[in-house]
């Protein structure tokens, strides 16, 4: 909020100081006229001396008294930096659900859900793991707040930002129990530091959490890149890189030793609103395209509550008892970004319909 700018006004007043002219009277000297005689000869009459002038008392001139110099104006201090526009809360989650986030356990680590946490353990020296989330849609700036807690000195970890439409490429922000913070990025498996400082004011303590959130928002030059520890802002960058929509958060986690756990929790997400004009984050290669003439691999079935199929050019889908459905159709091989445009024909009002991307595993991951 700018605060109002005072102005001290300063009136200069000038005493004058009046002097009085004082003219001093000097009395005329008259001498008595003597009384003439015949006899004796007029003498002449005296000369009167001419009175002396005053001399003028000179006048003070006024001394000005000193005009006082302004004292400059405070500038407002801004308000300290809390998002960069993303301040729609996309979600909320405390990871008692699992299926929603990246899980894994092979020989160099695991991430599982645990004790209503995602932890991350490292099983191997050197390494590093994420774990990833989609929000319901891509937006020109994406935040990431988490609760990241150490379980070892040579650990760190942190929150996530970045787009899956062509190589994977995400911002992260992470900390460590030497109470050190950086910023880096991760694109097609390959980290690199950004940036990086110590912590004033936080201690990062093993096992203690501590909240850390990143922002990512596209900007007219580029991107720009905000991180925060604890509500405190420790980086607030601007680059002329082009990056975005951003369509994907995540946990990053890394540990020079093995053994090394970090555990994550309370996360929530916030967009800043959908990006205006979009119509792609990438998908732009057809990969089929289907008049459902034939079912073509579509799964169909019918059971006591729905009945699918492919009949009169339509892929169909009746329900027969309240809830919801679904069908899907395998593909050849994978990709990083996928998408499906299809007309949906409601024949019923308070129904809806419309298509999906899966990821296909132990737990379907559908959008």
């Amino acid at each position: 909020m700018r605060r109002p700018s005072m102005i001290r006004r300063d009136r200069a007043v000038l005493a004058t100081s009046l002097a009085l002219l004082l003219a001093a009277s000097v009395p005329l000297a008259v001498a008595p006229v003597a009384a003439q005689s015949p006899a004796a000869s007029a003498e002449p009459a005296p000369t009167v001396a001419p009175s002396p002038s005053p001399t003028p008392t000179p006048t003070a001139s006024p001394t000005p008294r000193p005009t006082p110099t302004p004292m400059p104006t405070p500038s407002p201090t801004p308000p300290p930096l809390t998002s960069l526009g993303a301040d729609r809360e996309a979600f909320n989650d405390d990871f008692s659900v699992p299926g929603i986030w990246g899980t894994v356990d092979d020989d160099v680590t695991s991430i599982l859900y645990q004790d209503d946490s995602l932890v991350v353990t490292h099983k191997q020296d050197a390494t590093s793991r994420t774990s990833t989330r989609r929000p319901a849609q891509a937006s020109p700036g994406m935040r990431l707040e988490v609760d990241v807690a150490i379980g070892a000195d040579v650990s760190s970890g942190g929150p996530m930002c970045g787009t899956t439409a062509g190589p994977t490429d995400y911002a992260f922000g992470a900390v460590t129990t030497g109470d050190q913070w950086y910023l880096g990025r991760l694109r097609d498996n390959v980290v690199s530091v950004i940036t990086s400082g110590m912590l004033e004011g936080t201690d990062v303590t093993i096992d203690t959490p501590v909240r850390v959130a990143i922002e990512c928002a596209m900007t007219d030059t580029g991107e720009r890149l905000a991180m925060w520890v604890d509500g405190q802002l420790v980086a607030d960058l601007n680059s002329e890189e082009a990056h975005g929509p951003y369509d994907h958060v995540g946990v990053y986690a890394d540990a020079t030793t093995a053994g090394s756990v970090v555990r994550f929790d309370d996360a929530t997400a916030f967009d800043a609103g959908p990006v205006p004009g979009l119509t792609t984050l990438g998908a732009g290669r057809e990969y089929f395209s289907d008049d459902f003439a034939t079912d073509q691999g579509w799964f169909i079935t019918d059971d006591e509550t729905t009945r699918i199929a492919v009949e009169d050019g339509a892929l169909g889908i009746t329900l027969k008892e309240g809830g919801g459905r679904w069908t899907g159709l395998r593909l050849a091989e994978a990709s990083n970004v996928m998408r499906l445009d299809i007309d949906a024909l409601l024949s019923a009002d308070g129904g809806s319909a419309g298509p999906m991307c899966i990821t296909a595993g132990e737990t379907p991951d559908i959008a």
